[in-house]
């Protein structure tokens, strides 16, 4: 895949996703909100917001979009605060089984991708590249 991959999640940590790709070979860049621990390595309930709500979601695609515009954009996501930037993506992914969410993307999305967790995310992502 050409270009640069970004991650970009309100519901996931930055390990979660680490886990998931790390049998895809390729770099890539997490924005995500990741929880805070402690010098015990101890997590304190408190988060590292980057993202709060899905106008920050869009706004780091539009950041993206705009500083690597050749690029293409490939968006995971899994609620209806992803519809936007999944109609913007030029490779959107919805992870999960909401049917009526689904069947609103298949509607108007029709080069949307379907998956039910992320070992299907990394083979489309290996798939397309």
């Amino acid at each position: 895949m050409s270009g640069e991959l970004y991650i970009n999640t309100l519901s996931w940590s930055e390990d979660i996703i680490h886990g998931f790709m790390s049998s895809y070979d390729v770099d890539y860049t997490v924005v995500a909100n990741n929880p805070v621990f402690d010098e015990d390595t101890r997590a304190t309930g408190e988060m590292l917001l980057v993202n709060v709500d899905s106008r920050d979601k869009e706004e780091h695609l539009l950041n993206i979009r705009y500083s690597h515009p050749s690029d293409r954009i490939i968006y995971v996501g899994n609620g209806l605060s992803d519809i936007r930037c999944l109609m913007d993506a030029d490779v959107p992914i919805f992870i999960g089984e909401n049917r009526r969410i689904m069947e609103l993307l298949a509607e108007t999305c029709p080069h949307i991708w379907f998956a039910d967790n992320w070992y299907d995310v990394v083979e489309i992502l290996e798939g397309i590249s």
